[in-house]
C-alpha cells in the first residue's frame, strides 16, 4: 500500500530529530513553482531551525476565499531541515485534504490562521521546533491527519475547495428507480417493490452539478451510501465528515463507468447490477461474508476531483484515512482487492 503524506506528517521512521546550530529560518526559503502536477523547487539555508511554530506565505492564491468549515485539497512536499533532502511529496501520488475547523485551530493554530486569511492557490511553508515535534510523537498527541515528522520543513499548496454537499440543479428521476430521501444522518434508499434485479447499470443525476467533469482515471472526493437490492439493507456509508477519496481506476465497474462524465457538485443514484459490483454470492465464494453480493444501489455526492498523477501507482490504494480501507464494509474497491487492504 503506498504512503500518502498527511497534514504535518511524513513517514515518522524516515525523519530524525537532529541537533544543529546556525543556519536559516523560513525567510531563507527560496521557492519556485514548477507547474501543475509537479513538486516545487525549494532550497533554504541549513540547518533550518525555528524557536516556535511558524508559517510563511510563498505564493499568494487568487481563487476563492478560504472560510471556516471549508475542506481544501492540498499538495505537500516535505524536506529534512538539516540538509534539504526530500522526505516525500504527494504530487506523484494523491492530494490530501485539510478541514479548516476547530480541530485544526486547536492543534495547528498557525496553519488555521494562515488558511483563514488566504485564498485557494496559496502556497505556504510550515515548521515547528524539533522539541515540540518530539513531544507530540512521544506523547501521542494526534494532529489532524497524523503525527508530526519532527525536524522538517513542510510546503503546502492549496489546489481547490472540496464541496460539503452536492449543489446544482435538482433533477426528477424516473418513477421506476429506487427512491432516495434525506433527513438526519445517512440518506434512506428504498428499493421498488416487485421489481426484478437490474441487469443494466443506471447512473441517474438527482442533482446535476456545474463543476468540472470527472474523467475515467480521476480521483474523486465523495460522500456516499450503499444498500443491497435484495433487501434494501445498508451495507456501507460515508455520508458525513471527511469525504472519501478514491480513484475511479480502483473501484468496481459500476462506479468507474457510472461516475465518469459526471460533474463535480452532482448527486448521483447508481443502480449497479451484480456483474458490475462484487458479483453474486456464488461468485464471491468465501468473500461473500465480506462483500455484499448481488445488485447494489448507491447514492453518491461528487464533492471534488483531481486528475491522476503522472507517476502514480495505479495498483496502490491511498492510506490517508479518507477512503474506506476495511474490505469488510463493502467500500467500492474491487472485491479482489480486499485481501490487499
Amino acid at each position: 500500500m503506498r504512503k500518502t503524506l498527511k497534514l504535518s506528517a511524513a513517514a515518522v521512521a524516515l525523519t530524525l530529530l537532529l541537533a544543529g546550530c546556525g543556519g536559516g529560518d523560513l525567510d531563507s526559503i527560496d521557492y519556485e513553482n514548477q507547474g501543475e502536477g509537479k513538486a516545487p523547487s525549494v532550497s533554504f539555508e541549513t540547518p533550518l531551525k525555528v524557536d516556535e511554530p511558524q508559517t510563511r506565505v510563498l505564493e499568494e492564491g487568487d481563487g476563492d476565499q478560504i472560510e471556516e468549515g471549508d475542506t481544501v485539497e492540498v499538495n505537500a512536499s516535505l524536506f529534512n531541515a538539516e540538509d534539504q533532502s526530500s522526505l516525500g511529496d504527494t504530487y506523484s501520488e494523491q492530494p490530501i485534504t485539510i478541514t479548516v475547523d476547530d480541530t485544526l485551530k486547536d492543534q495547528l493554530p498557525e496553519i488555521y490562521d494562515l488558511l483563514m486569511g488566504n485564498k485557494v492557490g496559496v502556497t505556504f511553508a510550515y515548521a515547528q521546533p524539533a522539541d515540540d515535534a518530539a513531544a507530540k510523537q512521544s506523547g501521542g498527541s494526534q494532529q489532524q491527519g497524523g503525527q508530526s515528522p519532527g525536524n522538517a520543513v513542510e510546503i503546502y499548496s492549496v489546489d481547490s475547495k472540496i464541496l460539503s454537499e452536492a449543489e446544482g440543479t435538482e433533477v426528477t428521476p424516473p418513477e421506476d428507480l429506487p427512491d432516495v430521501s434525506f433527513g438526519e444522518g445517512d440518506p434512506q434508499i428504498t428499493i421498488p417493490e416487485g421489481q426484478d434485479e437490474p441487469t443494466d447499470l443506471v447512473a441517474q443525476d438527482l442533482i446535476e452539478g456545474d463543476g468540472e467533469e470527472v474523467g475515467a482515471e480521476d480521483s474523486v472526493f465523495v460522500h456516499y451510501a450503499g444498500v443491497r437490492w435484495e433487501d434494501g439493507e445498508q451495507f456501507d456509508a460515508q455520508w458525513t465528515g471527511q469525504p472519501a477519496s478514491l480513484s475511479l481506476s480502483q473501484v468496481v465497474p459500476g462506479w468507474s463507468e457510472g461516475l465518469a462524465g459526471k460533474k463535480v457538485g452532482s448527486r448521483v443514484l447508481l443502480v449497479v447490477p451484480a456483474e458490475k459490483a462484487y458479483g453474486t454470492a456464488e461468485e464471491l465464494g468465501e468473500n461473500a461474508e465480506q462483500k455484499p453480493a448481488g445488485s447494489l444501489v448507491f447514492v453518491v455526492d461528487i464533492l471534488g476531483r483531481s486528475a491522476p498523477a503522472e507517476n502514480a501507482d495505479a495498483s496502490a490504494q491511498p492510506d490517508d484515512g479518507t477512503m474506506p480501507q476495511d474490505g469488510n464494509h463493502g467500500s467500492p474497491a474491487p472485491a479482489e482487492s480486499s485481501s490487499d487492504q
